[in-house]
This record gives structure tokens, sequence and C-alpha cells, in this order.
């Protein structure tokens, strides 16, 4: 199932015609060359880094594999914001820096990773699109409602790897947004890089933290907003 939070309705989609893992999603968002060039490379290069975390395997993630990943993930996000439920979010310039330089956007992103042991929650991915705009930018508008969206918090789930990234324009929510205990303690951020390497994997999420981890964002700008929570 994959879903994308709004303010007004939530779009919700359970796949039958893609595979069940988001790795294998075929978004048609890129051109030929560059799948079959760098973008393959970087697939390949990063794999042997993916598979342990995958599988819940014991490994060390030293600050150039933090980057890698955090790298591999940031692509995903770029590419799933073309699905048919998606948003696009990230600037044209972020992609430009990740098709130059392979890296992702520096200081409006930030990614987590945990170890999950999925039991009954069914969610691959989740989406929680929302706008970010100054308050004088605000007071000019004829609604509340948001017609674009800038800011995004994106929920995956590749095998035992749970993955959690918060982008928005606001630097302040970037940097200063804490993760819900216990599953925020369990999870361990690799963009930006640490100057420490990281021993996987940690502690193991719960189903009740896998989901209050991917909704705690959406439920912070809710009760910013005064609107309740479902």
């Amino acid at each position: 199932m994959v879903s994308v939070e709004y303010r007004d309705r939530t779009d919700i989609e359970f796949i039958n015609d893609m595979p069940q893992d988001p790795r294998q999603w075929q978004v048609r968002a890129v051109c030929r060359r560059c799948n079959n060039e760098w973008m393959s490379d970087l697939e390949n290069q990063t794999k042997p880094l993916l598979i342990p975390l995958f599988a819940g395997q014991e490994t060390r993630l030293y600050p150039e594999a933090q980057r890698q990943i955090a790298t591999w993930i940031s692509l995903k996000t770029m590419v799933c914001e073309y699905d048919q439920l998606g948003q696009i979010i990230s600037h044209h310039t972020q992609r430009r820096r990740m098709m130059a330089k392979h890296l992702p956007p520096q200081g409006n992103l930030t990614i987590w990773i945990g170890h999950y042991e999925r039991t009954t929650w069914v969610p691959l991915w989740i989406c929680h699109p929302f706008l970010v705009i100054p308050k004088e930018q605000l007071d000019k508008r004829s609604t509340d409602l948001a017609t674009y969206f800038n800011s995004q918090a994106v929920t995956y789930v590749f095998g035992k790897l749970f993955v959690h990234v918060i982008q928005s324009p606001d630097k302040k929510i970037v940097a200063d947004f804490r993760l819900p205990k216990p599953g925020g303690v369990k999870l361990r951020r690799i963009w930006p890089i640490s100057d420490y390497s990281i021993i996987w994997p940690p502690s193991p999420m719960t189903d009740l933290e896998a989901d209050r981890t991917s909704g705690a964002l959406r439920a912070l700008a809710r009760r910013s907003a005064g609107i309740p929570n479902a």
C-alpha cells in the first residue's frame, strides 16, 4: 500500500500493477541515458552496502557509506515524486546537483534509517507533502489550503530497512525536528553524514513505532494549524 497525505484528503492505492518492493518500482521520469549510465552506476555501487541493511545483518556504516546510501535514498525520493500519487517537491537545482555531483540536497533534507521487523503494519511507502511559506505570504492568500507543496516527510520500507526522509526549504524544520520516542531513538541519521561510524543493526522498531514515526511531522503540522489529528 502507498499513501499520500494532504490536509483535506488522503490518497491511498493498494499496489496491484507494480512489484510490492519499492526498489522494483519503475517510474518513467528519467531519460534512458541517465537511467543506463550514472544512475545505474550509483545503484550498482550502493548495492553491496544496502544488502546487509535490507536483510538486517550486522555491519558497520562508515561516513562514506552513509553518504552513498543517502544519495541512493535521495535519488529514489526524487524519482518517486513523479509517481501517479506523488508531488514534485525537489527543486530543479537539487536534481541537477544530484546528476552532477551524486549528492543529496544540502541543508534542507535529512535522512534517517532504522532496523524494522515487520509484523502487521502494511505500508511500503508513505508520503506526507505540505506547504511551508512565510506568514506575510500566507496572509495574502485567499485560502489556507495548500495549492502546491514544497516540503515532505517520506517513509520507505525496504526489507528490514526503515527509511524516513524530511525535506523542506525551512531549514529550521529540517534541523530541529525530533522524531518521537521510543522509535526515534532507534533511528540513525545518515544525512547530513556524521563523522563517526554506525554499528548496524540498532534495536528493531515495532509496528507502532514505525507508524508513529512516519506520521510524526504530519501530526505536528496539523497541531500547529489547529487541525485535529484523525
